[in-house]
């Protein structure tokens, strides 16, 4: 006679032991900063002053481990990186910098987002699984600002100005799994967390919605929508300043998980 079978017996079909993800994300940055020095920066915006936003194609990884049936950690890498060139209509401080108006001014951002965490899952059965998370989340932000300038201005020599800042700040969240059916899976991950850390005072809010359809038992395809959004006071020894960022990506990505 057949046994009955457990929650976490069952689990076996939502959760994979371990997963490798690689895949691309098709991105769109949005948003503004402001580097301080002895004096305010300027409130630059990256599409309008910079026209460092926008669309950009950019790679991404990941990685899941299992060792307990209700106890996963989880690592996760996206880059975004853009330049672009704009001439600017008023005077912008940039890290007490003075790039004058009618400058030609070309602008570099390179931003990745990495983020490690752990998951408890408090629910699991046949064809569902939630799960609470900790973890933290890493921004490794680069700005390079360049001008010359052009007839009828005031820029009196080409200027350059740089910051680099890694910014780590945790978060928590949930996690809901769902299997729709023998090949598609429904996955819906969100975390934020609102407090000063790291010097860094502000608020980190993540969402991950997506489906997987699995080729075999090994082989899934990953098709998913991600937002990141910080909106912080940052006071560290490479950035200070203010910075509103909104990440947003339609990402696909091949899954090899056993």
């Amino acid at each position: 006679m057949a046994l009955p079978r457990t929650a976490d017996a069952t689990a076996r079909e939502i959760l994979d032991r371990g997963s490798i993800e690689i895949g691309l994300a098709s991105a769109r940055l949005d948003g503004n900063i402001a580097v301080n020095g002895s004096a305010l920066g300027t409130d630059i915006d990256l599409s309008r002053d910079l026209d460092i936003g926008g669309r950009d194609h950019g790679e991404l990884f990941a990685a899941r481990w299992r060792p307990f049936e209700r106890h996963e950690f989880g690592a996760r890498a996206q880059h975004y990186g853009r330049s672009g060139e704009r001439t600017i209509s008023r005077d912008i401080v940039f890290d007490d910098e003075v790039f004058t108006v009618n400058s030609r001014l070309r602008g570099e951002i390179d931003l990745d987002v990495w983020t490690l965490n752990y998951t408890g899952w408090l629910s699991l059965n046949q064809r569902r699984a939630f799960g609470l998370s900790i973890g933290a989340l890493q921004y490794r932000l680069g700005l390079k600002l360049a001008a010359k300038n052009l007839p009828g201005g005031v820029q009196p020599e080409p200027l350059e100005a740089q910051v680099s800042e890694d910014l780590p700040v945790l978060v928590a969240g949930a996690e809901y799994r769902e299997q729709l059916s023998d090949r598609w899976r429904m996955v819906v991950r969100a975390a934020v967390f609102q407090a000063r850390i790291n010097s860094i005072d502000g608020t980190v809010v993540t969402v991950d919605a997506g489906v997987e359809y699995a080729f075999t038992d090994r082989l899934a395809l990953a098709l998913r929508y991600s937002q990141t959004r910080l909106d912080a006071e940052a006071s560290r020894s490479g950035l200070t300043g203010r910075l509103d960022l909104d990440l947003i990506s339609a990402q696909s990505a091949l899954i090899w998980r056993w």
